[in-house]
């Protein structure tokens, strides 16, 4: 860390030191009277708040000994989630001195462990709230460690509480909102996950105080622990420690007015704070400095002939770095050049990894870093031979608060791009983050995994280690931790490695918005993690991954024996990296995957229409694949995609779009979605959404409406050579209506439209050779079935056309061998080749209010488009060389 001027450790004054140095913390006073009570009904129980004999005790903020009405308690027996109560206490409950409470578990089932003689039915923990989800099996966990945690099993009908913690007390007067507290040496002070066990031994219970293992939860050791501090000078304010805390060169207490420290106390001390054992410093006004921040400088960087990663592309939240040598990058928020976010006064490596299982030493992948105060710049040098590795450089402000960081990505094999029949921009070959592409044959290889996301936020976190293991890449520096509970987005920046943990079906962060990764809007977000020239691909940007189940998919193949899956052609190869659940573990490496697009479901929880991959045996056919939305707290893969548009041009020779008129129905024409010529073209077919179906005449001026059904036709086509009709049913049904055209057959369903419910099937139309072209607002599909309801393939139009978002309207040109579409979202026209193969000129029609449907009329050189909006209409426009 290169850290200016500071003044941070100031001895505390000799009463102090020396209580310390004497090691006076005091044992908890004992508590009288904490019999049991008689045997009975070994369904309710009394809860004992301390152990006598062993002298340890409930610590809290009010100094409480006693339970008190609204105390909550979580009793677990078996391993369902059903086998655990949350007791919420009541004055009927609680015995007149308040040393004991008794309580009913109901029916909730044991958990019969025998080991060794050792047996426990049932155990109890305080405080419920800090409880984690999950099955607890003879564990007791909580979800933090400063808090006064108790935990306790059954001998015969009591739980007797042991205290889980140390204690610091101390009060303090001043304006200050927080304080963070923290050992000189960077100890450890806190868990985000703590799992005791607790077990009978037939003798009266024992307590083993462990770390959890990676087959249960993942857990973060912290070397600070950060809260508010109450600073009236009265209040007694408590730093709760988890038991075997030991201070080699004391503790640190830094007190903070808002985001700004303004007072500090340090003693230099040695001093152990065990379980049950409470060091009581009194006020510590007299021990405070005041801090002095460091004088913002000239300081220039040591780093000479640095590249400037930036110069090319402009800025970004992550920089590729290929050749060996020294590099800078602007001290900006993203990619606006015109936001800083911060005067800097230290830069910092926060982690590096190499992206597989093996020890990571520090300065491995990133040498050096420094800051160079006139130009605003952070500095960076990689060992002379580079290290395939990514890592993370933070810059800090005076106080040490993270102002912005950098992900510094060392691919191992140069990044390619292709579309792999996907993706309507090229896309990266691999994951963000991953040091190789995933091959195609062989098995998957860790380096090929790549960082993990939550949805919206602009910070990597490390992934897999290895093929079948949920524990994380070798890593050196302290990568994630699981702490975070719900964050702002302007917490998640100011802590880029602290995974947010919502209560569940919430979002990660506080407020939710569409532009975190640029959904909303046509620029690069500020929060995109790509590299310069690249940004998150939108949802219609990549249909075949977003748009389509991958089952359908062409070249579709999930292998979980060798930890990837292919699709599509070109191949495109993606590991089965598994993902961080919304409490920050790694699950499934080897047999699922979650790629994230920009899309979000607004007011949500989920960014929507992610690719989920996964096996689920319970289906029929067994699913390997769904495009599900995804809750924004899980941690998933992200496969950039080029950031410029190509500018599409209009194939030579394509007709050029004119003027237009048009018509407005009244209320006989109600919704009016599909339109197509009668056989000998002498007047229009319409169906409107409502079920009607519409004769009208060439002039528009008379419509009658020939038959109702109750249903929402979209779309309508005619057989040139019988005249038969046929319409498309939303979500996924045609039907056929032949001469007289007064009753209708079901021929087939669309069953991939099935659950797009609205968005379901808009458009049809006759193609050639007995063929229907059959189209869907949802991922703008294009289906061809024959009229016996066949499939011959399935295509996503944004593969061919990057600015289609919908198939609204379909109508075939048998002459030119033309395929157009109508999009009422994009609004606009496009125009296939007959087999659709390649995009061949596109139309503005935002004049339009809904372009619903289309039909061409070749002999007066028009295109009519159908308009459902709150009045029917029909827009005749103009063409030449039609």
């Amino acid at each position: 860390m290169i850290q200016r001027k500071t003044s941070l450790a100031h001895v505390l004054a000799a009463v102090w030191a020396a209580s310390l140095a004497l090691g006076c913390t005091q044992e908890l006073p004992d508590l009288a009277g904490q019999e049991g009570v008689a045997a009975g009904d070994s369904r309710i129980f009394t809860c004992v708040i301390a152990d006598a004999p062993d002298s340890r005790f409930s610590i809290t903020p009010a100094g409480k000994t006693s339970w008190e009405p609204g105390d909550k308690i979580m009793v677990h027996g078996g391993t369902n989630g059903a086998d655990r109560l949350e007791v919420t206490l009541s004055a009927s409950d609680i015995s007149a001195d308040g040393k004991r409470a008794t309580f009913s578990i109901g029916n909730m089932g044991p958990y019969n462990r025998e080991d060794a003689g050792v047996k426990s039915e049932y155990y109890a923990q305080y405080p419920a709230g800090l409880v984690p989800s999950g099955n607890m099996y003879y564990e007791c966990c909580f979800q933090g460690t400063d808090a006064p945690l108790m935990a306790a099993c059954n001998v015969g009908n009591v739980f007797r509480f042991y205290n889980l913690c140390g204690v610091i007390a101390y009060t303090v007067s001043g304006s200050f909102d927080k304080v963070v507290f923290s050992g000189n040496k960077k100890e450890t002070v806190a868990f985000d996950i703590y799992q005791v066990r607790v077990r009978d031994d037939g003798s009266g219970p024992s307590v083993n105080y462990h770390k959890p293992g990676n087959g249960w939860k993942t857990y973060a050791e912290l070397t600070t622990i950060e809260k508010a501090v109450v600073a009236d000078g009265t209040t007694v304010n408590y730093i709760y420690l988890p038991k075997g805390v030991e201070f080699a060169a004391g503790f640190n207490f830094q007190f903070f007015a808002g985001d700004e420290l303004v007072k500090t106390a340090t003693t230099e001390t040695a001093v152990k704070i065990d379980h049950g054992k409470i060091l009581n410093l009194g006020n510590i006004n007299s021990h405070l400095e005041d801090y002095v921040a460091p004088v913002a400088s000239d300081h220039t960087s040591t780093i000479t002939g640095a590249t400037d990663l930036s110069a090319a592309e402009g800025p970004s939240n992550c920089y590729v770095v290929s050749t060996p040598g020294a590099y800078k990058l602007p001290v900006v928020c993203g990619n606006n050049p015109e936001k800083v976010p911060g005067t800097v006064f230290a830069v910092e490596i926060l982690w590096e990894t190499c992206c597989n299982a093996e020890a990571v030493e520090a300065n491995s992948v990133i040498t050096k870093v420094d800051f160079d105060g006139p130009s605003n710049y952070v500095f960076f040098e990689t060992p002379s031979s580079l290290k395939p590795g990514n890592a993370l450089i933070a810059a800090k402000n005076s106080s040490g608060k993270i102002l912005w960081s950098w992900h510094i990505w060392i691919p191992q094999t140069d990044i390619t791009t292709d579309s792999f029949g996907v993706s309507s921009k090229p896309m990266m070959d691999r994951n963000l983050g991953a040091l190789v592409a995933t091959e195609a044959s062989g098995t998957a290889a860790p380096e090929s995994f790549g960082m993990l996301y939550q949805w919206g936020r602009k910070d990597p976190f490390v992934g897999g280690g290895a093929i079948g293991s949920n524990s994380q890449a070798g890593i050196s520096g302290t990568s994630v931790s699981t702490s975070g509970g719900q964050m702002s987005l302007a917490q998640s920046v100011a802590n880029p490695t602290v995974f947010a943990t919502p209560p569940s079906n919430t979002d990660w962060c506080t407020v939710s918005d569409g532009d975190y990764w640029g959904d909303t809007s046509e620029a690069k977000s500020m929060y995109d993690p790509c590299p310069p020239g690249y940004r998150v691909p939108r949802r219609e940007e990549a249909p075949g991954l977003f748009g389509t189940d991958l089952n359908t998919s062409e070249n579709f193949n999930y292998n979980s024996t060798l930890g990837r899956y292919t699709v599509s052609n070109p191949i495109m190869v993606v590991p089965l990296c598994g993902y961080r659940e919304t409490g920050g573990g790694l699950t499934h490496c080897n047999d699922r995957a979650i790629i994230w697009n920009a899309h979000h479901d607004k007011d949500s929880q989920y960014a929507g229409y992610s690719q989920y991959v996964y096996y689920d045996s319970s289906k029929t056919p067994a699913s390997v694949s769904a495009t599900w939305s995804q809750s924004k707290a899980r941690a998933g893969s992200i496969r950039c995609v080029l950031e410029k548009d190509i500018p599409f041009e209009n194939a030579p020779g394509m007709p050029v779009q004119g003027s237009y008129t048009r018509k407005v129905f009244d209320s006989n024409v109600v919704e009016l979605s599909g339109i197509c010529f009668s056989k000998d073209k002498d007047f229009i077919w319409g169906v409107g959404d409502e079920g009607y179906l519409y004769k009208i005449s060439l002039d528009m001026e008379t419509v009658t409406t020939q038959w109702t059904y109750e249903a929402d036709l979209e779309d309508v086509t005619i057989d040139p050579a019988t005249g038969n009709l046929y319409f498309a049913v939303e979500p996924k049904r045609v039907y056929r209506m032949s001469s007289p055209y007064t009753s209708k057959t079901t021929m087939f369903d669309v069953e991939e439209a099935a659950n797009m419910g609205n968005s379901g099937m808009e458009g049809i139309s006759w193609y050639k050779d007995n063929m229907l072209y059959i189209g869907s607002q949802s991922g703008a599909t294009l289906w061809k079935y024959t009229v016996s309801g066949t499939k011959i393939w399935k295509k996503q139009l944004g593969i061919l056309a990057p600015q289609i978002q919908e198939v609204g309207g379909l109508c075939y040109d048998a002459e030119k061998d033309w395929l157009w579409v109508s999009d009422s979202e994009a609004c606009k026209l496009f125009v296939f080749d007959g087999e659709v193969t390649e995009l061949l000129a596109i139309y503005d029609v935002s004049f339009i209010g809904n372009a619903e449907s289309v039909m061409v009329d070749r002999a007066k050189g028009m295109v009519y488009v159908g308009d459902d909006g709150s009045t029917s209409k029909i827009y005749k426009i103009s063409f030449s060389n039609l």
